[in-house]
């Protein structure tokens, strides 16, 4: 993997995603498996980089590792809601693209701002959805410390900010290519005041 990333075969994205994923596996943090993977760039065998290769995440795995990073980001404010405040800094209800994920959110942001006590059965008793009250108890009462839910939490910020940035560079390109076709198309039309001349 680190071959891969110098030589520039994994862009930046694919190759920051990958790393999250190891930090989750590992439970180390991402800095220090950049720094090791960074330390050991000629050391990695070839073999190794070609399953990185044949891994690349493609737009549905893209799309589903960010559904991932969107749960854990509300599995672990349902653990730890002090953290809430930190994380409300860099995300908001709309950056969660399914209904139950930004109904859990927007729950969890009402019940902290009415200053009662944060338990499961507060949540519950707030909503009359089976769907959101089944996503809740699922995410709840994990059992990890302070410090295993912060850098969850990290990483699963930064990997939704990955996948924005990734989502708004297709979107970016998208649009792109269509403005080029339009001018394409533009420049394949006869010229309507003298129907005989085509453009050059």
């Amino acid at each position: 993997m680190a071959t891969a990333a110098k030589g520039g075969t994994l862009d930046a994205i694919t190759y920051g995603l990958i790393v999250n994923r190891l930090s989750k596996i590992l439970q180390i943090p991402s800095d220090d498996i950049r720094k090791e993977l960074s330390r050991r760039g000629g050391q990695i065998k070839q073999s190794f980089v070609s399953t990185i290769e044949d891994s690349k995440v493609s737009s549905v795995e893209f799309d589903g590792f960010a559904s991932k990073a969107q749960a854990e980001i509300i599995e672990v404010i349902l653990n730890e809601p002090r953290l809430f405040e930190s994380a409300a800094k860099r995300v908001k209800a709309d950056d969660f693209e399914k209904a139950e994920m930004r109904d859990a959110w927007r729950l969890i942001e009402q019940t902290i701002d009415e200053n009662v006590e944060f338990t499961l059965a507060t949540l519950l008793a707030k909503t009359e959805s089976e769907q959101l009250a089944g996503l809740i108890v699922k995410l709840s009462d994990n059992g990890q410390d302070m410090d295993t839910l912060r850098r969850r939490l990290n990483g699963a910020i930064e990997a939704l900010n990955e996948y924005r940035q990734k989502k708004d560079a297709n979107y970016k390109k998208i649009k792109d290519d269509e403005i080029l076709k339009r001018i394409s198309a533009i420049k394949a039309r006869t010229d309507r005041r003298n129907p005989g001349l085509l453009p050059t």
